[in-house]
């Protein structure tokens, strides 16, 4: 445009031409991704104003500056800014079902974690035994998420321990209850039984309370927190302490007139002696 113009004095006394000084405008301002702007036209010395969407700012933090100006000068509308999506905080907590950092899951990148924007999603998946809702669905291993305009991600789900009590059918029997592990499962079980392994599956079963060496002459039968015996013919149970024992049969004494007998008491199966007197 031009800046300056000359009139010419006519005959007749007065200027030529038509000509004022008029202030420069600037138009069509420059669109900025990611934000909005006031006006189209502007004056020389004036300015138009842009603001981020939400979700950005022009260095990408949450608190950093979300306006900026475009100055009409000489030369049309100053260099514009940019906005950049916000950074967001790193996910950890809403994912790890025990509070801990990342401690139950992990992602195809860990270092993205330290630099996710607004509105990109984050793929995560759960470590082995753990999923989103304690199952083995294949589709509760996976997730994703995205964070607000804030740089803050929603609490999507946690990975927590699949219960394998729960997805093996595990029971441990009558006599117990499954206690969930990590990736396993353990048996607790009732007084007087134990873990045993039937056909691959830990279950509780009655401790055999039968030692080699129970009952003595007799067959032990095993019952829970304890035995009995079944004695041998000739044979009674007692009691020897805490131990139940088989015992012989006491058959007391007989006398044989005009002889002595050896011994005086008898049990099952000894033999007695008689000797006869003198005479």
């Amino acid at each position: 445009s031009r800046k300056s113009f000359g009139r010419r004095c006519k005959k007749d006394g007065t200027f030529d031409g038509d000509l004022e000084c008029r202030r420069t405008t600037c138009e069509n301002p420059p669109e900025v991704e990611f934000a909005t702007r006031s006006g189209v036209t502007v004056d020389h010395g004036a300015s138009v104003t842009y603001h981020c969407m939400v979700g950005y700012s022009i260095d990408g933090t949450v608190a950093g500056q979300k306006k900026f100006d475009l100055s009409c000068g000489d030369h049309g509308f100053t260099e514009p800014k940019s906005c950049t999506p916000v950074k967001c905080s790193e996910p950890a907590l809403w994912l790890s079902g025990d509070g801990t950092a990342g401690a139950n899951w992990t992602t195809d990148s860990q270092a993205k974690l330290s630099d996710v924007r607004h509105l990109e999603p984050l793929h995560f998946h759960c470590l082995d035994g753990f999923s989103l809702d304690g199952t083995a669905n294949p589709a509760q291993l996976i997730g994703s998420g995205i964070c607000d305009a804030v740089g803050v991600f929603p609490v999507m789900g946690q990975c927590v321990s699949i219960n394998d009590c729960v997805v093996g059918g595990h029971t441990c029997g009558p006599h117990g209850s499954c206690v969930d592990a990590h990736m396993d499962y353990s048996c607790s079980c009732a007084s007087g039984f134990q873990v045993e392994v039937v056909s691959g599956e830990k279950v509780c079963g009655n401790i055999d309370d039968c030692g080699p060496n129970a009952c003595g002459n007799g067959h032990c039968v095993d019952k829970v927190n304890g035995y009995t015996c079944d004695c041998d013919a000739g044979y009674e149970l007692t009691m020897q302490g805490n131990d139940s024992v088989c015992v012989a049969k006491e058959c007391g004494s007989f006398t044989v007139e005009h002889g002595s007998v050896e011994p005086a008491k008898m049990l099952f199966d000894d033999v007695g002696v008689v000797t006869c007197l003198p005479g």
